[in-house]
C-alpha cells in the first residue's frame, strides 16, 4: 500500500498542472515542448496503477483464504 501512495503522490506532483504556477496557456505550452517531464509523470502513474492491482490482489486472496479458513466445520 505504501508503494502505491508514493508512485500515486510522485506521478501527481511531476504532472503537468501541479508543480507550475503559470497560466493554463503556459502550462499546455509547456507540456507540448517538454514532453519528457509529463511523460515521465505517466510512467509513474502507469506504475502505481499496476502496484494498486496487485495490491487488491493480494488482499483478495488473503480474504479468501480466510474465508476458506473460517468456513470449515471443525471435525
Amino acid at each position: 500500500m505504501n508503494w502505491w501512495w508514493a508512485l500515486w503522490l510522485a506521478g501527481l506532483a511531476g504532472g503537468a498542472g501541479i508543480i507550475y504556477t503559470d497560466s493554463t496557456d503556459e502550462v499546455i505550452a509547456r507540456a507540448c515542448t517538454d514532453v519528457l517531464p509529463l511523460l515521465t509523470a505517466d510512467a509513474v502513474i502507469v506504475a502505481a496503477a499496476g502496484t494498486a492491482a496487485l495490491m487488491i490482489r493480494t488482499l483478495t486472496t488473503a480474504q479468501q483464504q480466510r474465508m476458506d479458513e473460517t468456513a470449515r466445520p471443525d471435525a
